[in-house]
């Protein structure tokens, strides 16, 4: 590469570099912003999941509890259910 004028050792085209780094260096940033945020986003669906998860659980719980209750007579007090 040849040199610019006046300044050995400093390639003609060492602004456009900066500023094609400069350029990357922001779209990084951008990148790594919306990352940030989608991670943000994955933890609160993983909170939603695990919540519904423990939600279905109590239900169930309640279910046999109350199936207990009933003597075993299931949720109609008709005797046990099927399948």
């Amino acid at each position: 590469m040849p040199d610019a004028p006046g300044v050995p050792g400093v390639p003609e085209d060492a602004g456009a570099l900066r500023e094609a780094d400069e350029r990357l260096r922001a779209l990084l940033a951008d990148k790594d912003a919306k990352i940030a945020e989608l991670e943000e986003r994955i933890a609160r669906l993983e909170r939603l999941i695990s919540r519904n998860s423990l939600l279905t659980q109590c239900r169930r719980a309640l279910m046999t509890a109350g199936e207990e209750a009933a003597g075993g007579q299931g949720a109609t007090g008709r005797g046990p259910q099927a399948g």
